[in-house]
């Protein structure tokens, strides 16, 4: 054992600084002999090796290169050796000074990143550059503060200064210094460094210590200042022009689908959509007005099929735009802080730019509609009374030079008109008399007196007005607590079977008119004391035989199937098709994931609703029946005074077969038959909901000549009757509402089906502008899909007419029917901007059903991109991969957004009615529970994430990954917004990273930046190890 000359005894390392004094040159092979001899510790050797060179005034050189044969061979890394430079503090010693210096810029030169897998290596490394940086700062400002020295301070400082420009220059460094951990503390001493400097004396020449100081406070300034956001521009997915296409068509899905969301929701779809886009609130209120116009002008134009049988969105639209549009903006200014004037500079834009569909608005509606919305807008406290009365005399200027509006320019708005407008106040008053918590009685007088009349137009806007603050609901089950308490035949109500009627005819109208409102809601409301669904027999009859949607039972498993049985009926039923072009062929050669590229179409029919063992309905006897039929063909009711309502209804069915079974007889005379059929109607006319009844059983029976015959002679009966009806009793008034009820029903069970299908020739489709008409329980087939989209591609937006058909596929479980559709046509386009506008569409579309869409969007969309291709693949070629992308963003910023916000509607325990259309309908008493379905899209975003990462760890440059390269930088060069702080939490830096590793260059410094959240140290690590996998590309 070795000791020094007093006897202390000799650490291993001494012992080599010992030898290495000793020896008179120094190789490799020596260093490594002595590592060899002495097992030591290298972080210590590195420490004692800088003590041993500046021991003395001259810096001895033999120990940096010990020490940089250490590095090369890997015993000790650079960071090691920066630090144990910064423990040499006699700063009095100029040539060991510079010695030092020159060994920090040999560090810095020959900086490496051996290992991108160890994430504690750039860690140390960023901390090591940090401590050498404070190191050299205070070098400096030691050597500035000597007095006496034999050297020129300027001289001095010649070397530290080099060095500390070297980090500061170099761009792996300098991006080391904005991630030190104690990086405030660095921008303080730099600035007592340059505050300093001024303190200085040189001898010589004092404007070199000047240059000094103005060049450090530059390129420190210069690291300090915030990374620039990340900007993509004349990308593929940031090419075309913006679109706004998505508000327009979300009116569409808020106006007359989902009413029954709160101003707030719907406040924060049009917010969330109108970020993402980059789109101003000026913007999102024009669209909006715009929109409810042109929906408006579509109810009153002349529609292509006959107004019996065409679903209207006449009151929604008109509730939507002069009661709801206000509280919205109202809601958006207050919630998000956005500028009233901006509504101003909107409002004056629509005058300016939209007055021929103002006209056709006004004279559909017989009024000065543009005026009921500035008012309302002046009641809500968004426009000043003195800019709305100038648009207001702007219009009716306009008005004036228009001869078919002049007339109504020059009314008196005090003055009460017999229009719609006035129609929609009085109905404001009686949806807030029955919502308001008076009694059973007061209401079933309400009920007898006012919601017969106008052919149920009255009764339809009271709904529509109910719909302003999603109390549609509360409406429905105050009627079906009354209609409840009046099916018993104890109940002390006076006239209990008259209001038991009423409102049995008012929850049917209902039903039919608000789809999205599914029977336990309408029965059960939000507020209801008790739920009255198992024991109300409208609930009973209307789940059995209310024909709707419903779940279809065989679901598509997989693409194979899904395309082998398209294979089969092609071959059973071919259909001819646009002739096949070669993108065609391309696109069709590619399906994957339900996304079938495919121009074949398939029929979806959907069979009627069949008996569960919960919801079989008691039968009466076949023979009591007949008697019953031969009383009512006399025109005799077949009940008492005081009748058990639910055994009449009872009946209905057994009645119902028996009719169908006459109507089977090819002999039958059908003046006796429609005589006959007029006496039933009469002998039913005490109790109507019998006949409503009775229609609704015939129509979920098997098409057939005998059903068809039935409803005709039905239909023909109660034309005759409101013929003869020329009194204005009560009893007299009802027909008209059930008729307009019933005649949909009737003239559907009267059509004969076609013999020929309708075929969907894309230039006949174009020519005539036509949305095909879908029954009420019909799910579209891809022939209606495509008139559909062309309909909502030649207008630039999609209408009520095209998203009713989306929602029966939503609600038939069909979601990957029209999202496979769609997509493929998006494809087709051929053209960048129609294609970015379709793309704006369906992220609109998936509102209709937020869960249920997304998930299956997000899950189909995932697989098309990693379906195994050719290297020639069409899905990533210009101009495809470009709109393919964008949807995928899109897709994954509704998903996030709409994740979270369903996530605190379950956190609140909000009522589950107000949470509207927030379950999949697998039937009317089957559904998944929200909190299934917000658990099942969360794991689809993790899937999808995780299947990015995992590709991408595969290292190999294909086209999945130059996709997936696309997506991310579509993502960080998005607007600003709460969809994308959401999403870039779901994003983990390591994916990144893994692009980074793979291609360096198409990942700068600012995209990454964008995914890591400040103050995270996974993130810390992961920027660090990026910044490495630049240095070793050498990017940096």
């Amino acid at each position: 054992m070795k000791v020094d000359d007093f006897g202390k005894k000799l650490t291993s390392e001494q012992q080599i600084i010992q030898q290495m004094w000793a020896a008179s040159t120094l190789s490799t092979d020596i260093a490594l002999k002595l590592l060899r001899e002495h097992s030591c510790n290298l972080v210590s050797l590195s420490n004692e090796l800088i003590k041993a060179a500046t021991m003395t005034e001259q810096f001895e050189e033999r120990f940096t290169d010990f020490i940089i044969i250490l590095v090369k061979t890997e015993k000790i890394s650079w960071a090691t050796v920066l630090r144990s430079v910064c423990l040499f503090q006699d700063y009095r010693k100029y040539e060991c000074m510079n010695g030092a210096c020159r060994l920090v810029e040999f560090a810095l030169i020959n900086l490496q990143c051996p290992s991108l897998e160890d994430t504690k290596y750039a860690s140390d490394l960023c901390s090591a550059i940090g401590d050498v940086f404070a190191w050299l700062l205070n070098a400096i400002l030691e050597i500035g503060e000597m007095r006496n020295s034999k050297h020129d301070i300027p001289d001095a400082l010649n070397r530290p200064f080099a060095a500390t420009l070297r980090i500061l220059k170099d761009s792996l460094t300098s991006q080391f210094l904005r991630r030190y951990k104690y990086h405030s503390e660095l921008v303080q001493l730099v600035r007592t460094t340059v505050e300093a400097m001024d303190r200085f004396e040189a001898r010589n020449d004092e404007d070199i210590l000047k240059i000094m100081q103005a060049t450090l406070k530059r390129h420190f300034e210069a690291i300090c200042k915030p990374i620039q956001v990340f900007d993509q521009k004349n990308e593929c997915c940031d090419r075309y022009k913006q679109t706004r296409t998505c508000v327009r068509t979300l009116t569409s899905v808020f106006a007359c689908y989902r009413i029954l969301s709160s101003v707030d929701e719907v406040a924060d779809a049009f917010h969330a959509f109108a970020t993402i886009n980059g789109m101003t609130f000026a913007e999102v209120v024009f669209d909006m007005v715009h929109a409810t116009l042109l929906i408006q002008a579509e109810e009153h134009e002349k529609p292509q099929k006959r107004m019996e049988v065409r679903v209207t969105f006449r009151w929604h639209v008109a509730v939507f735009y002069y009661l709801k549009l206000s509280k919205i903006w109202n809601s958006m200014v207050k919630r998000y802080k956005h500028a009233v004037k901006e509504i101003s500079v909107a409002i004056e834009r629509v005058l300016n730019t939209l007055r021929m569909t103002l006209d056709l608005v006004d004279a559909a509606w017989k009024d000065c509609s543009f005026r009921s919305l500035l008012m309302n807008l002046v009641k809500e406290g968004l426009m000043e009374q003195k800019i709305a009365d100038k648009f207001i005399e702007t219009r009716l200027k306009q008005m004036q030079q228009n001869g078919e509006v002049t007339i109504y320019s020059r009314r008196d708005p005090n003055q009460a008109q017999k229009n719609d407008i006035s129609m929609l106040n009085s109905a404001l008053g009686a949806a807030f008399s029955m919502t308001s918590s008076m009694s059973f009685e007061k209401l079933s007088i309400i009920v007898q007196q006012g919601m017969m009349g106008a052919s149920g137009f009255t009764f339809e806007a009271i709904c529509a007005t109910c719909c302003v603050e999603g109390n549609l609901a509360d409406f429905s089950s105050r009627l079906a607590q009354l209609n409840f308490k009046c099916q018993a035949s104890s109940t002390k109500f006076t006239d209990s079977t008259k209001a038991f009627d009423n409102t049995f005819l008012l929850l049917t109208r209902i039903s039919l008119n608000f789809p999205t409102l599914n029977l336990k809601q309408l029965v059960n409301g939000r507020t209801a004391p008790i739920a009255i669904d198992e024991q109300s027999i409208f609930y009973k009859w209307a789940y059995r035989y209310l024909k709707r949607v419903r779940k279809l039972r065989k679901k598509l498993e997989n693409t194979e199937n899904y395309d082998v049985a398209e294979a089969s009926t092609s071959q059973k039923n071919p259909v001819k098709t646009e002739p096949v072009t070669a993108i065609d062929e391309k696109l069709a050669g590619s399906s994957i994931g339900g996304i079938c590229l495919s121009p074949m179409m398939r029929s979806n029919t959907i069979e009627p609703h069949e008996d569960d063992d919960e919801n079989i309905l008691p039968k009466i006897p076949r023979e009591e029946a007949a008697a019953i039929l031969l009383k009512l063909k006399d025109r005799q009711p077949f009940w008492s005074d005081k009748p058990e309502i639910p055994q009449l209804i009872f009946s209905i069915p057994m009645i119902g077969a028996i009719l169908l079974e006459e109507y089977q007889n090819k002999h039958l005379d059908k003046q006796r038959a429609l005589t006959a059929m007029k006496n039933i109607i009469y002998g039913l006319q005490e109790l109507s909901s019998l006949f409503v009844c009775l229609i609704q059983y015939l129509d979920c029976q098997q098409d057939s000549v005998a059903r068809r015959a039935l409803g005709a002679t039905i239909h023909q009966a109660l034309d005759n009757i409101l013929d003869e009806t020329h009194d204005n009793g009560e009893e007299a008034l009802k027909w008209p509402f059930i008729l307009s009820m019933l005649k949909p029903i009737i003239v559907e069970m009267s059509e004969k089906p076609p013999v020929y299908p309708d075929l969907a020739i894309t230039s006949f489709t174009i020519a005539r502008r036509f949305c095909p008409h879908l029954h009420r329980a019909e799910v579209p087939d891809l022939a209606h899909l495509k008139k559909a989209w062309i309909y909502s591609q030649r207008q630039a937006w999609a209408s009520p007419h095209v998203l009713r058909m989306l929602e029966h596929c939503n609600l038939a479980g069909q979601h990957k029917d029209w999202i496979s559709f769609f997509v493929t046509y998006m494809m087709k386009l051929k053209c960048g901007e129609m294609m970015v506008k379709a793309v704006d569409m369906i992220s609109a579309f998936m509102m209709m059903d937020q869960l249920g869409s997304l998930i299956r969007m997000l899950e189909m969309m995932v697989d098309y991109m990693f379906e195994d291709g050719s290297l020639c693949d069409i899905r990533f070629e210009q101009p495809f991969v470009a709109p393919l992308i964008r949807l995928l963003t899109q897709v994954l910023f509704v998903a996030v957004w709409t994740l979270e916000c369903e996530k605190k509607k379950l956190e609140s325990n909000e009522p589950k009615s107000k949470r509207a259309k927030l379950q999949l309908e697998l039937s009317e008493g089957e559904q998944d529970t929200p909190e299934a379905l917000v658990h099942l899209l969360d794991e689809s975003i993790n899937v999808a994430m995780n299947k990015f990462l995992k590709k991408l760890k595969e290292g190999v440059l294909s086209s999945v990954v130059c996709a997936i390269f696309h997506l991310m930088r579509s993502i960080a060069a998005s607007p600003n917004s709460e969809p994308k702080r959401l999403l870039l939490q779901r994003i983990p830096p390591k994916l990144i990273f893994e692009l980074a590793y793979i291609e360096a260059f198409s990942v700068p410094i600012e995209m990454f930046e964008t995914f890591c959240q400040a103050g995270n140290p996974e993130h810390d690590a992961e920027r660090l190890r990026y910044l490495c996998v630049l240095k070793r590309r050498g990017i940096l």
